[in-house]
């Protein structure tokens, strides 16, 4: 990856915090990794807590399918974790302190 190409990407999370990064997953990888996400919703959904008795609703999750812990559902989401693990290397490297990284992945 070109260093102009880095810098647009930083640029991106920065101003929209977030950047689209061609190429990081292969469309084969993202087809197994949905299908992934889609069984573990299927099988711990009903575990999940989906009370909306709080005043500001934010626990309520019942319109968005949530998988929590998936390191522990299946090995292969150790792979996105690497993925992570650069970004968190690239946000110390750029200072970036001030960028939240979201620690689930919802789909």
């Amino acid at each position: 990856m070109k260093d102009q190409r880095k810098d647009e990407y930083v640029q991106s999370i920065i101003k929209d915090g977030y950047a689209l990064i061609p190429d990081v997953l292969t469309e084969e990888e993202c087809d197994i990794y949905v299908k992934l996400l889609e069984r573990d919703y299927k099988q711990y959904a009903d575990h999940y807590q989906s009370s909306g008795a709080t005043v500001h609703g934010l626990n309520n999750k019942c319109n968005e399918k949530v998988v929590y812990n998936m390191h522990n559902k299946d090995m292969r989401y150790f792979n996105l974790l690497i993925i992570v693990m650069c970004f968190l290397l690239l946000k110390k490297y750029y200072k970036l302190d001030h960028i939240k990284i979201m620690n689930q992945l919802i789909y």
